[in-house]
């Protein structure tokens, strides 16, 4: 008899009923012994529910795979039941696809006759049970998570960087949490992932993966609830997630720094230009035009980099002078953060008292949070003489330096396909 050896295990299971992958391995392989059986494969899941789909288990996926690429087996076994599925549906899913090509399965250290009614009865009658049971203990997972998250206690055993646990609550910590936030800060400046990691191993000596620098960047914790101060502005949150999505699929060339390398864009189509350097100088292209020609963008300039860094050298204070004094005209009244804040919490009491629902509740206290939360008109005002300082240090700085120079000023270079240069300040 030919057979495939089948492991499962969630991590919680594996706590509640010491059901580990090598008590299961062990107990499989002493049976094929027993058995005179030739083992064909092993397939383990680890940390796989059992109420997923094969295709959502690599093992199962794989061994799956096998049979139908031709794998000779007759059975596929593994000690109980619920190792192998705890939904009706789906098992009937995957035995179908067994069926068509002879396989059995066989638990181990449970009775089943499939090639009867009764036994085909209580294999589902099992397989009930084994759902029932996930579906209970998801339930008290989550009462568990809700629980603690209404008390503001960290859900997770991974606590972001720049923050630690203080009685169950997380809070900031005083050596990281100024780090964690100039990270924000620096790759919004650098605006590139691999130049933030670079620079926080230069300045502070620590290590980051890129997926782990990314994941830093993207966690939603770093703005705070009711239960844990913020660590990280909302629109310096949502500027460092505007620009992981944007540079979600871009390479940077041949590993080169470009000074305004994802900064520039195309005037006429939206779309960001890109880098090149064909000899000497550095350029600028609309990539739709580039790849696709007129039929996708008009906009066949290439600007080449040393000119526009003159032209904005030379031509910047005054643009931003002209920029504060449109501000100026449509400045805004200030806001009352006291009234916002007063709607918030009558919002939170009719919440309590069952006179809205969750889903109303949710949509407008986010839509009062994000009003108290954006920055007044005035603040976004530039500081020119600070800019004036800026300048006059800048031939002095490093290329890299300059590059975040011109990502702390401006937030996008626009170009059309006449040239004309249009500067959005941060």
């Amino acid at each position: 008899m030919r057979v495939a050896l089948y492991c499962r295990v969630s991590s919680e299971e594996q706590v509640r009923n010491g059901l580990s992958l090598g008590v299961q391995i062990d107990r499989l392989r002493q049976w094929a012994t027993e058995k005179r059986a030739t083992v064909v494969g092993e397939y383990i899941d680890a940390g796989v529910s059992g109420k997923l789909p094969y295709k959502k288990r690599p093992a199962l996926s794989r061994f799956i795979q096998d049979i139908q690429s031709g794998l000779k087996v007759d059975s596929l076994v593994f000690i109980k039941l619920d190792r192998f599925y705890r939904n009706v549906k789906l098992y009937y899913q995957v035995v179908g696809i067994m069926e068509q090509y002879d396989v059995s399965w066989i638990a181990t250290e449970e009775n089943y006759d499939t090639a009867t009614t009764d036994g085909r009865f209580k294999t589902n009658i099992m397989l009930a049970v084994a759902e029932q049971e996930a579906d209970r203990v998801s339930d008290r997972i989550k009462f568990v998570f809700e629980d603690k998250k209404s008390r503001g206690e960290p859900t997770s055993g991974k606590i972001p960087y720049g923050y630690k646990v203080v009685d169950k609550h997380l809070v900031p910590d005083e050596e990281t949490a100024p780090i964690a936030q100039e990270i924000f800060q620096k790759y919004l400046d650098l605006r590139s992932i691999a130049d933030t990691i670079r620079w926080l191993w230069d300045a502070h000596g620590i290590s980051r993966c890129p997926s782990g620098m990314r994941q830093l960047l993207s966690n939603k914790l770093y703005l705070g609830s009711d239960n844990h101060p913020a660590l990280i502005d909302r629109e310096t949150f949502q500027r460092a997630q505007e620009l992981l999505a944007s540079r979600a699929n871009r390479h940077s060339p041949s590993g080169k720094t470009y000074l305004f390398g994802g900064l520039i864009y195309c005037r006429d189509c939206g779309k960001r230009m890109k880098a090149y350097q064909p000899a000497k100088y550095e350029y600028y292209i609309c990539r739709y035009h580039a790849d696709y020609g007129s039929y996708k963008c008009i906009n066949k300039i290439s600007t080449r980099q040393d000119k526009l860094e003159e032209y904005l050298l030379d031509n910047l204070i005054d643009e931003m002078v002209k920029y504060n004094a449109t501000i100026e005209i449509n400045d805004n009244p200030p806001k009352d953060k006291d009234r916002i804040r007063r709607k918030m919490e009558k919002l939170k009491d009719l919440y309590l008292d069952d006179l809205i629902d969750k889903q109303i509740y949710e949509r407008d206290y986010t839509a009062l949070q994000n009003e108290l939360c954006e920055p007044e008109i005035a603040s976004r005002m530039v500081d020119i003489g600070s800019l004036q300082d800026t300048i006059k240090l800048y031939r002095s700085l490093s290329k890299e330096s300059q590059k975040a120079v011109w990502g702390r000023i401006l937030k996008r270079i626009e170009i059309d396909h006449d040239g004309n240069i249009f500067l959005i300040p941060n």
